[in-house]
């Protein structure tokens, strides 16, 4: 529920709970002796008293609606966001044939914000790297739409599709693949090829945002970024043999976390305590859950709002009942 929203709610609730009341002043001022007694000397019959009944009824179901939307809000206030499904995979392949293990690379998952629906992968071979192309493999919520490029060789990543199971996946599913050219950079003297190497961005719209978010809890579920099996098998959809790399490190970033959110679990542990950070060897599958506690006080307020009004509405269908049984009484 939205701060606007919420406001709406809380008013409606208390002009609900004052007119409520008001009615319930009024109908106990009618049934007090002295109302009961010229009810009775009014006009034949008892119809005064009838009508009466017939506004309490009324009465006490307005105040049930009441207590239903109160405690409808009240759930709307505290729910807590599912748990978000598989984002899909990233992985980086090097040629299988030939393949030198020496090769390092960088592969990294960019994110502004954690509800940001553009993302960058930013991959970065090391100096001294002997293959000459990667390919780039994006499965599920991780695949790009309108794919834009900062080509480390000069040459714009060539973009397909092709349909991959065995080993990455246990039913074959579509994948999006960019085969990236890799600028061949010798390493300066006394510099290691973690230190310098060619980067490659290749960046573009996301189907949906990672992060989900309920009250003041959000949840955020990222893809899996590298590769667990590390296997060197033909892969013929893609083109012959492919690996992933050996020496492969592999970081995530989505963002800051403003300074009144805190971070309740996050998997695996972060690389920094302010960011949405994390940072691997081969793989990572982020996932973090944090919550807002701006939010979170504006929430409670809203609940204890909701409560007086629940227990205020509660009061009216017991009233009414204990002086309708008062007059069943009094007319045996």
């Amino acid at each position: 529920m939205g701060r606007p929203a919420a406001r709406r709610f809380v008013v409606i609730i208390v002009l609900a709970v004052a007119w409520a009341a008001s009615l319930h002043r009024r109908a106990a001022l009618r049934l007090q002796p002295g109302h009961d007694q010229g009810d009775r000397s009014s006009g034949p019959g008892r119809k005064p008293k009838v009508r009466r009944r017939y506004a309490g009824l009324g009465l006490a179901l307005l105040s049930l609606l009441g207590i239903a939307a109160a405690v409808y809000g009240a759930f709307q206030v505290t729910r807590r966001p599912g748990i978000p499904a598989a984002a899909g995979t990233a992985r980086l392949l090097e040629p299988g044939s030939p393949y030198n293990p020496a090769n390092r690379f960088q592969f990294m998952l960019v994110l502004n914000e954690p509800a940001e629906t553009y993302a960058e992968y930013h991959i970065v071979a090391g100096c001294d790297t002997t293959t000459r192309h990667v390919l780039l493999m994006l499965s599920g919520d991780a695949r790009l739409a309108r794919p834009r490029y900062l080509p480390s060789a000069g040459v714009a990543p060539t973009e397909r599709t092709a349909t991959v199971s065995q080993p990455w996946f246990l039913f074959p599913q579509d994948v999006q693949v960019f085969d990236i050219p890799i600028k061949a950079m010798p390493c300066p003297h006394g510099v290691t090829p973690t230190e310098s190497g060619t980067v490659t961005v290749i960046g573009g719209t996301i189907r949906r945002s990672f992060e989900v978010s309920a009250g003041s809890v959000h949840a955020l579920q990222l893809p899996l970024v590298g590769d667990e099996r590390n296997v060197d098998t033909h892969i013929p959809a893609l083109g012959g043999m492919w690996a992933a790399p050996i020496f492969l490190t592999v970081s995530v970033d989505a963002g800051l976390l403003p300074l009144h959110d805190q971070v309740d679990v996050a998997r695996p542990a972060m690389a920094g305590t302010g960011t949405l950070s994390w940072t691997g060897r081969s793989y990572l599958i982020p996932s973090a859950t944090w919550t807002d506690l701006t939010s979170s006080s504006r929430s409670q307020f809203i609940l204890l709002v909701l409560g007086a009004a629940i227990g205020i509405l509660g009061t009216v269908p017991v009233t009414l009942a204990l002086n309708w049984a008062r007059d069943s009484r009094d007319q045996s």
